[in-house]
């Protein structure tokens, strides 16, 4: 069960990437625009705390031979 499930009761809503089209609002388009930018920075920074991590817990860790 994810954090936002076990608080919320309910999966969190699926976001949509932006597709720019000519009759959208400027204001809307810089918002959404936005949103993706931050979105997939998010995601890089998660990709990157992961490999933090299991390159440190590597560093520790032994193969065991039965």
């Amino acid at each position: 069960m994810t954090p936002f499930k076990a608080l919320y009761g309910r999966d969190p809503p699926t976001l949509v990437r932006y597709q720019p089209e000519i009759t959208d609002v400027p204001t809307m388009q810089k918002q959404l625009i936005a949103r993706d930018e931050l979105l997939r920075q998010l995601k890089d920074n998660l990709m990157k705390a992961q490999i933090y991590m299991k390159n440190q817990v590597d560093k520790k860790r032994q193969d065991v031979n039965l």
